[in-house]
């Protein structure tokens, strides 16, 4: 089940590193040249004590994770699911640019299934959804991928 996407720079296991626990959620790369660093938690710890701005910077990142997490709860289930991939496309494509540029392919593969995990729905409902939004003219739909052609029309769809 697919939660959330991860991109270059972001930094998972903060709550696990921070309550020595271990990491609630599996990893999953999805391109061939991902590059994953493993710091074990007892030097993240000691460089942390040593750099202060480093636990700055990892707060930064917790509150960049509550804040997807918080769109993602945010849509519910009254709205229609064109208006629900809607609003996800256009969080996605603000992590890999600026929502507003046009045309902008998101920098991440994307598939139905994919797009059907996001909204709590199967692939076929999800590819339906997916389907009135590209004859909107607010998206062209790739292999695996897709390209947001109307980034306005796609947040004025999506209701913000």
């Amino acid at each position: 089940f697919l939660i959330a996407h991860m991109h270059e720079g972001d930094v998972v296991g903060v709550l696990s590193l921070i309550g020595q626990s271990p990491q609630a959620s599996d990893l999953v790369a999805r391109e061939a040249q991902t590059q994953v660093l493993l710091v074990p938690g007892s030097e993240c710890r000691a460089l942390l004590a040593l750099h202060p701005s480093l636990q700055h910077a990892l707060i930064l990142q917790m509150a960049h994770h509550a804040r997807l997490l918080h769109e993602r709860l945010i849509i519910n289930s009254s709205m229609s699911l064109d208006v629900r991939l809607a609003r996800q496309l256009h969080v996605l494509s603000g992590l890999s640019g600026d929502p507003e540029l046009a045309p902008a392919r998101l920098q991440m593969r994307l598939s139905q299934t994919d797009m059907g995990d996001l909204l709590g729905v199967s692939r076929s409902r999800a590819n339906a959804a997916a389907q009135q939004l590209r004859r909107e003219g607010l998206i062209e739909l790739h292999y695996a991928s897709l390209t947001i052609t109307d980034p306005v029309g796609l947040a004025r769809r999506a209701a913000l």
